[in-house]
């Protein structure tokens, strides 16, 4: 049997060029992570504010100041030398791939900027729903929850009792990952593919059924992506493809729904 680590050594010698742009790529890239940024710093502090004056307060969100220079990142996005590489798909693709996350640089660096520029770029980058997704949602959620099931929806357990349930969770895998609490986060839960790590809202109150959910969501399928993707020898797989997110999200909703977890009813 060949060497594997001979061949692979080979096959990065015949295409050097995207091996090069790749990793020039995954430099650039790493210093991106749109959550870190979108969710405030304050949120919780607001969210009562917002609360105690019968909403009728404006929130003024503080956001974490933005570790990289927006202009430069997108001059060196561009800078790339796609020309390099032979094969025109490939060339293609990561020509989509450096839009891709250009964009996500504009929306970063809109967050806290006035006149709904980041709505506007969030639209641009993301996306719109279309119309029978939305009629879709409208209907899922006039749905009753069964009298039977109530009690697997009730929000008794702690975040303590989130992390304990999450180690538990883990040991199916053959992956290990950490696991944090924030209080600057608006989801109960999100994955950093970055630092490998799931996030807990601090002081969250959760339900069993929503930890089961969770767990085949962001464990099941979005940790289990960041795993499988950097075994891969090109670092745009851990990166990211475009349209990565929705595909992500879809794919994590059909797993919680092939789980067993997620019924029509319980999709409320």
């Amino acid at each position: 049997m060949k060497d594997t680590n001979v061949l692979f050594k080979g096959e990065k010698l015949n295409h050097a060029a995207i091996y090069d742009i790749d990793a020039n790529v995954h430099r650039l890239v790493s210093k991106i992570e749109l959550l870190a940024y979108i969710n405030p710093l304050n949120i919780a502090q607001e969210r009562k504010n917002f609360f105690k004056e019968k909403f009728n307060y404006q929130p003024d969100f503080k956001y974490r100041k933005v570790k990289f220079k927006p202009y430069k990142l997108h001059r060196l996005f561009f800078s790339q030398r796609l020309e390099r590489v032979e094969d025109e798909l490939i060339q293609s693709l990561y020509k989509d791939i450096i839009y891709t996350y250009s964009g996500l640089v504009q929306c970063i660096e809109t967050i806290k900027e006035p006149g709904n520029k980041f709505y506007f770029n969030s639209l641009r980058f993301f996306g719109t729903p279309t119309e029978r997704m939305v009629d879709n949602a409208k209907f899922i959620l006039h749905h009753q929850v069964p009298v039977s099931e109530k009690a697997l929806f009730e929000k008794t357990l702690s975040t303590e009792d989130a992390i304990e349930y999450f180690k538990n969770f883990r040991n199916q895998y053959g992956f290990d990952f950490s696991i944090k609490t924030s209080s600057a986060m608006s989801a109960a839960a999100m994955v950093s593919n970055n630092e490998q790590c799931l996030y807990l809202k601090k002081n969250q109150k959760f339900s069993r059924h929503e930890l089961e959910l969770l767990g085949h969501h962001e464990i099941g399928v979005h940790l289990v992506t960041t795993f499988n993707a950097l075994e891969q020898p090109l670092k745009v797989f851990s990166n990211g493809f475009p349209n990565n997110v929705e595909t992500q999200e879809g794919l994590a909703v059909m797993s919680e729904y092939l789980s067993g977890k997620s019924d029509h009813d319980s999709l409320t």
